[in-house]
């Protein structure tokens, strides 16, 4: 998993957190998914979905690879990684073609 903060320009500079990592890992950080425009709670179904989608990416030989995110609060400590990626928003998943290296 690895996370970065940015500033959304298209939001009045807003400071978010944006991560990616392996699906399972991300999705138990995640409350909330996105779901059109809208973050909605993550709920035992929704989840249920995400993962039978990445099963059917890793069954086509593909690599995936999680995105969420989620805005910061004025006071909240950057330097603290494990609280700041907590609460996340689902955002979503790709699947990509990482064929195997010689070593």
């Amino acid at each position: 998993m690895m996370a970065t903060i940015v500033l959304d320009h298209e939001h009045d500079d807003q400071v978010m957190l944006i991560s990616k990592g392996a699906p399972d890992v991300l999705l138990e950080r995640c409350t909330r998914a996105r779901v059109g425009m809208n973050a909605v709670d993550l709920s035992g179904a929704l989840r249920e979905r995400i993962l039978a989608d990445v099963g059917a990416l890793a069954g086509e030989a593909l690599r995936t690879l999680a995105v969420s995110y989620r805005p910061l609060a004025a006071g909240e400590d950057r330097q603290d990684a494990e609280a700041l990626e907590r609460n996340l928003i689902f955002a979503g998943v790709v699947g990509i073609i990482d064929p195997p290296r010689d070593e």
